[in-house]
């Protein structure tokens, strides 16, 4: 197929062995696989063995998963993608699950590319008691991370929320010269995530006015910051107890420690290193 697009000039497969416990038993990569106009030869796995699966992917640049067989319990998951590549559904037997992008794109454009590629909304069919369940999902526009998450309603008629708040943060670091600097371009960040314990949402607020909300602090002050995840307050609008967890980071960026909510640690930047 010409036109920019993927030109299968007769591959011929590798197969590659291993073996031991819980091991990739074999893999089959393409050869002679040309994309793009004849610009770009590329070899990819297009199967994958273990001791408990087959996968199945894509001979492309994609090499999206198609279809894993499950040999322990004989289950079959294959996956379909639609035209811009994105996950449409995923069918598991008597699970369907699938994947819709509505409002994503006009003719040809895309309305913002922060979230394009990103579900509107996930609905799960339960094929044996065709039961029903949409989850859906709303961005914030400047980040393009989550922003309303809206799930099916229980049994009680209760449809649980989640709110997702944004704000920009800078970084801190020195400068080629050794000079603490703050960097000229903020990030986004998820400030804080809400929702409401037993009630309904009314807006942004809770019916049964018991909102909980978790403030996420990345760390403040002049010394260097490489806005990694401080700490995390939670808060109840029907308690008084604000309960804080604390985090502590390496120079390499691993989480080496954390603090529970009884240690009576209120301030998260307090003794940051990184």
């Amino acid at each position: 197929m010409n036109g920019g697009r993927n030109i299968d000039r007769g591959y011929t497969a590798r197969q590659v062995w291993a073996s031991g416990y819980k091991a990739i038993n074999y893999v089959n990569v393409t050869n002679n696989q040309y994309f793009y106009s004849s610009q770009a030869r590329l070899a990819v796995p297009y199967e994958v063995g273990s001791w408990e699966s087959n996968i199945y992917l894509d001979r492309d640049f994609s090499n999206k998963v198609n279809k894993i067989e499950n040999k322990l319990n004989g289950q079959t998951t294959e996956y379909i993608y639609d035209d811009y590549g994105r996950l449409k559904t995923v069918d598991t037997g008597g699970m369907v699950v699938k994947y819709t992008y509505p409002y994503m794109y006009y003719p040809g454009q895309c309305v913002n590319y922060k979230f394009c590629h990103k579900p509107a909304s996930v609905t799960q069919l339960h094929m044996l008691n065709a039961t029903r369940g949409v989850t859906g999902y709303q961005y914030h526009p400047q980040s393009g991370g989550v922003s309303i998450v809206t799930y099916p309603a229980h049994a009680a008629n209760k449809v649980g929320k989640e709110f997702y708040q944004y704000q920009q943060y800078y970084a801190r670091y020195k400068n080629s010269s050794g000079s603490m600097i703050t960097a000229s371009v903020p990030i986004w960040l998820v400030s804080s995530k809400s929702y409401c314990k037993n009630s309904n949402a009314s807006g942004t607020n809770c019916t049964g006015n018991d909102k909980v909300t978790i403030t996420y602090e990345y760390g403040s002050g002049t010394s260097g910051n490489n806005l990694f995840l401080l700490g995390e307050k939670v808060s109840a609008q029907d308690e008084t107890t604000t309960w804080t967890t604390c985090y502590q980071y390496d120079r390499y960026g691993n989480r080496i420690g954390s603090t529970s909510p009884k240690s009576g640690i209120t301030d998260c930047n307090i003794g940051r290193e990184y």
